[in-house]
């Protein structure tokens, strides 16, 4: 017990820290486990938090200035054994066009440099699956395409209501336009 000041510690070996531990700065290689709550930040005023996967291009990041949490190349699934599998958008505001938005954003070229899109190009899609006793199929799908040439604030588009027929076929049929 009792305190350590050095300005490096190198520790190999396991390492068992119990009760509050106040470090400014830690660099770990290997496995960590935590038993109890991970608190990053203090009392949440602030402090963008980061994870980053297998390398610096694929992390999740909550950037607290925006509000807003990032899943950079990478995807984000919800997954539930039994029950409801929710995905939630709640917005709460006196006026009548506030509301839970998706938006799905398209664009050829790169995140960097982005470009405008060529006609037929799918702007969005939701897929429905049913489990058939083998494996998930495709029921339903709801497509919006680019429909013409866009131009400066003009993104023709048409939306397609798709299904799947009965009789083996996962193919999807256009339902209605």
């Amino acid at each position: 017990t009792g305190e350590i000041d050095a300005a490096t510690l190198d520790i190999s070996g396991d390492v068992d820290i119990d009760g509050t531990t106040n470090l400014d700065a830690v660099d770990i290689d290997g496995a960590v486990q935590i038993d109890d709550t991970l608190t990053v930040g203090v009392d949440g005023t602030g402090k963008d938090v980061k994870f980053y996967g297998d390398t610096a291009s694929a992390k999740l990041f909550w950037d607290e200035s925006a509000d807003t949490l990032y899943a950079e190349n990478s995807q984000i699934k919800i997954h539930k054994d039994s029950g409801n599998a929710i995905f939630q958008l709640r917005s709460a505001h006196d006026t009548e066009s506030s509301t839970g938005i998706i938006e799905f954003l398209k664009e050829d070229g790169s995140l960097a440099s982005p470009a405008a899109v060529d006609d037929n190009a799918t702007l969005g899609r939701l897929d429905f699956y049913g489990y058939d006793g083998n494996s998930y199929a495709l029921g339903a799908r709801l497509r919006v395409l680019v429909d013409g040439t866009p131009a400066d604030g003009d993104m023709p588009s048409e939306m397609l209501f798709q299904v799947t027929p009965d009789g083996g076929s996962e193919t999807p049929a256009t339902a209605m336009t």
